[in-house]
């Protein structure tokens, strides 16, 4: 008995690693997802004086692609309404 369950639990770890390790790539990738859009993100500060233009830009770029995807969305309820 003491033999299963540790078969078990060694699967059930080398499934969450293996899972770690390759990643499916069908899970809606973050990088292909901001490619798709219009707006480009900004860019991630080097110096800490920079960091106070980086949090408008930041908050910018949120803002506007929160907008494009409620654009988007009233284009689609728009016209599935139809």
């Amino acid at each position: 008995m003491r033999l299963i369950s540790l078969l078990i639990g060694l699967i059930i770890v080398a499934y969450l690693v293996s899972a770690q390790l390759y990643p499916d790539p069908t899970s809606g990738d973050l990088n292909t997802n901001i490619d798709q859009q219009d707006v480009t993100p900004p860019k991630v500060p080097v110096a800490p004086s920079e960091l106070k233009e980086f949090e408008t830009d930041m908050n910018t770029f949120v803002q506007d692609t929160a907008s494009e995807r409620n654009k988007k969305l009233e284009a689609l309820e728009n016209s599935s309404n139809k």
